[in-house]
């Protein structure tokens, strides 16, 4: 093989190389689009998880008031049911 035919084989191995990272770079593209949809949804589903959980907490926070009213009253009848025994 002489030099002429080595530099022509050289050339079609860096053209094919070429294609496939055009290729690669391509693939690359879509991947981080579909990972950019992903992500929004993902934000906007947090966004929604967020809401959620201080729902709960201020629903936990009238359980609580509940609880302490509740404890309360029991002492309250306590007193006056044993007052009364």
């Amino acid at each position: 093989m002489n030099n002429e035919e080595k530099i022509l084989a050289m050339l079609e191995q860096i053209q094919g190389d070429i294609k496939m990272l055009k290729f690669d770079v391509s693939e690359l593209r879509a991947n981080s689009d579909s990972m950019v949809t992903d992500i929004k949804i993902l934000k906007h589903e947090v966004g929604e998880l967020r809401g959620d959980v201080d729902d709960i907490k201020i629903e936990v926070g009238y359980i609580w008031d509940d609880i302490a009213k509740s404890g309360d009253r029991m002492e309250t009848h306590e007193k006056k049911y044993h007052h009364a025994v």
